[in-house]
Formats: C-alpha cells, structure tokens, sequence
C-alpha cells in the first residue's frame, strides 16, 4: 500500500441540524468524562484513606456493617509483577468485583 492510498480524513457538511445534535452529543459526552476523572480522583483518595485505616488495624481483611476491605497481595510470575497490592473495597449489595472498584 502506497502512502497516498491511505484515506485521511476529509471535510464533510453536515446539515446545521445533525451538526448541532452531534456538537451538543459530543459536548455532554466530555462533560461527563470530566465528571468522572474527578469521581476516580475522589475515589483513589478514599480508598487510600480507607486502606491505610486498614493497616491500623493489622488485619489483612476486615468487615464493618456489610463492608469489606481486603488487602490483595501482589502477583508475580518470575521476576514479572503482573500487578502491585492493592485493597479490595466491598460495599453492601456490591457484586463481585476484580480490582475494588
């Protein structure tokens, strides 16, 4: 494949009514994006906070009012971290979840 076959992209003319509909779309979509790096900022705050009470505590795992907090060793294959400790945070009616998200 030649270089000036790839496609680039390309000027296009939307009616003034589809334009509007995907700006507004395309505007409330990085709103939200905005919103939640500021909710995953928040929640890697607490669960900081959360994890260092933990360690006051000297538990490796504990439950409070159907909460759960457990410290997941990190896992190594060989001299390979494949992914750094971390806490496992479980609120009431939460399903299971990977990483305590």
């Amino acid at each position: 494949m030649r270089f000036d076959e790839i496609d680039s992209p390309r000027e296009i003319k939307l009616k003034p009514t589809l334009r509007r509909k995907l700006l507004n779309e395309l505007k409330l979509y990085q709103e939200l994006k905005v919103q939640l790096k500021t909710i995953e900022y928040a929640l890697d705050k607490h669960k900081a906070a959360i994890g260092e009470l933990r360690d006051e505590t000297g538990e490796q795992s504990i439950s409070l009012d159907g909460f759960s907090v457990t410290l997941v060793a990190p896992m190594r294959k060989g001299d390979l971290e494949l992914y750094k400790e971390y806490n496992k945070i479980s609120c009431p009616g939460d399903r299971s979840e990977a990483n305590g998200d």
